[in-house]
């Protein structure tokens, strides 16, 4: 199992097949085999981190939300109101 696999496999998982590990933890082991090695991966997800990812997701998206109020602006030749 690669990066690029487990990565797709976070983005598909859903929350309810996750094991409580703590009260900030949950996760499951996932098996792969990778050049004829067997392997074992634990995949995390954290309270904290969902946290902080979804306050980025919004910073973000605000942020060109304004570029985009002040191209529209820019395009009609208003003002800036924001």
């Amino acid at each position: 199992m690669t990066l690029k696999v487990v990565k797709h496999q976070v983005i598909a998982l859903k929350t309810e097949n996750l094991t409580e590990l703590s009260n900030e933890y949950h996760g499951y082991w996932a098996d792969s085999s990778y050049a004829v090695v067997e392997q074992k991966w634990l995949v995390l997800r954290s309270e904290q981190a969902t946290k902080r990812e979804q306050h980025t997701l919004e910073r973000s998206l605000l942020k060109d939300s304004e570029k985009e109020i002040k191209l529209f602006n820019t395009t009609l030749r208003l003002p800036d109101r924001y």
